[in-house]
């Protein structure tokens, strides 16, 4: 009933706590019977409240939490927002408690989040830290920790604010099993591609998401199956087409040389990189309008001689050939004629097993496809 009921019920109920009612298992029931955007306009006062309530009845922590969850559902009036943050976390910050304190935290977060810049919210991360580290405290509070990353990122998609604070990285270091790092690393890279539209070239965001997207990498192994290990190069290939370092080719091949080196067990990923090598020598091309001096020249020899190590390494023979057949067209088109030859004899030049094998899938891919049409039509 109360939460169909109207404000001026509300105000009378709060007259009566104020007056001779101190205690905290009733105003919890009021703060979550009555709508929160009734309980939110009237934070200040429900603080107020919370303070003289009995500890013995009801633990303070969760009238907290209860009250950060009605302020987070609707916004508090913008001229107590500060205040009624300051007012809160100073009591919420004196819990000696792990359990009730990360209860309180993985709800109020959210607060600072969506009213606050960078510097409350890193201040907030820094204190969980603080609270959590003594004891490996983290360790048991493990889906609270995700959920405040989760609440993070679901408001924050500036990544160049986000790893300008100087506590996000330290947050994430307390994940320490693997199962969990590894997932907290995928939401992670999974908001960067959802929210960054535009290319960038920070330096400090692509270190991190760089090192972010190592983690993954390293989990993956013989074990893996093969659904993980595709999304796991979908991510980190959306990673890297958002990195763009505009007219410096030089330094955007320096950035595919180091990926190369921290992924070389995802073939999806070698192939965009080898494709985005390619891409580059293409540009340079058009920005030269096919005139090479001599260090652009080098520079397409580079390219080439990255996409000439680096396809070797990939085992579907389709996507080899393929690779080999587009690298050879970009050598030509550059007037790299040697190397273009190169990638052509190398193509041919597979070894017995392949060269009987690309043929033979052919046909079973054929066979099987007509199969499949003769057994509709019956």
């Amino acid at each position: 009933m109360a939460h169909r009921t109207t404000e001026r019920v509300l105000d009378g109920v709060l007259d009566r706590c104020e007056l001779n009612c101190k205690s905290g298992l009733v105003l919890n029931a009021v703060m979550s019977s009555f709508r929160p955007e009734f309980v939110s306009a009237r934070a200040v006062q429900f603080c107020e409240l919370i303070k003289e309530c009995e500890e013995a009845g009801f633990p303070k922590f969760e009238l907290y939490k209860t009250l950060g969850m009605n302020v987070v559902l609707s916004d508090p009036p913008m001229d107590c927002r500060l205040a009624l943050l300051n007012d809160v976390w100073k009591i919420v910050m004196k819990l000696k408690n792990p359990a009730e304190y990360i209860l309180c935290a993985e709800v109020w977060v959210e607060f600072p989040v969506k009213h606050f810049g960078k510097r409350e919210v890193n201040a907030m991360l820094g204190d969980i830290i603080k609270h959590m580290t003594p004891d490996r405290a983290f360790e048991v509070h493990y889906p609270q920790l995700q959920s405040i990353i989760v609440k993070v990122l679901s408001h924050m998609h500036d990544f160049s604010i986000v790893f300008a604070m100087d506590k996000f990285l330290p947050f994430i270091d307390m994940f320490q099993k693997e199962s969990v790092r590894v997932e907290v690393c995928r939401s992670i890279v999974e908001a960067f591609v959802k929210n960054q539209l535009e290319p960038t070239n920070n330096p400090v965001v692509i270190n991190s998401i760089l090192s972010i997207c190592k983690v993954m990498h390293d989990s993956v192994n013989a074990l893996t199956v093969s659904d993980d290990r595709r999304q796991i190069s979908s991510l980190i290939v959306g990673f890297m087409r958002r990195i763009h370092f505009g007219q410096d080719f030089e330094q955007q091949l320096t950035f595919c040389v180091d990926a190369r080196s921290s992924f070389s067990n995802l073939e999806a990923v070698l192939a965009f990189l080898v494709q985005m090598v390619n891409r580059l020598a293409v540009d340079t091309r058009q920005v030269v309008k096919g005139n090479h001096t001599r260090k652009t020249a080098g520079f397409i020899r580079a390219c080439l001689a990255y996409s000439y190590i680096t396809v070797p390494s990939i085992s579907g023979v389709f996507s080899r050939l393929q690779l080999y057949l587009v690298s050879a067209q970009v050598a030509i088109i550059n007037q790299a004629l040697t190397q273009g030859t190169d990638f052509q004899l190398v193509g041919v030049g597979m070894n017995r097993y392949e060269a009987w094998y690309l043929p033979r899938r052919c046909i079973l891919e054929s066979s099987n496809q007509s199969s499949r049409r003769s057994s509709q039509s019956d």
